[in-house]
């Protein structure tokens, strides 16, 4: 993508401290981010964090962070994440390169279908 080495050094350096406060901080103390059910704070941040796990885009490896992966397993198990994910899943290992354009395209348009499919209400 261009993104010039220390601006991705920077965002991996972020991203790991912030890892690293929920590892830490929050997700000692309750199930999700925000209590011990689910919040809009869990949504937000998976859409964000989740779509780098090894079964979607494998752009991170989040091993070294038990509580974290354990959330992110949560997270697997609601109800609608199969679908809500299909682009992610379509999308695959971004882990070698970025994609070409026309790889994007069709993932999202495979994931409008099976939502299609479901019943979801689209444009």
């Amino acid at each position: 993508l261009n993104i010039p080495e220390v601006l991705q050094q920077t965002a991996t350096a972020n991203f790991t401290r912030a890892l690293r406060a929920l590892e830490t901080g929050w997700l000692t103390r309750t199930r999700y981010l925000a209590a011990d059910h689910l919040t809009l704070a869990d949504f937000a941040a998976y859409s964000e964090i989740g779509q780098l796990q090894a079964s979607f885009t494998n752009l991170f490896d989040f091993a070294p962070y038990p509580n974290v992966s354990r959330w992110l397993a949560d997270m697997h198990a609601v109800k609608g994440h199969e679908l809500a994910t299909q682009v992610l899943r379509n999308l695959g290992d971004l882990s070698a390169g970025a994609p070409e354009l026309s790889v994007l395209r069709e993932a999202n348009v495979r994931a409008i279908a099976a939502l299609r499919e479901q019943g979801a209400v689209l444009p």
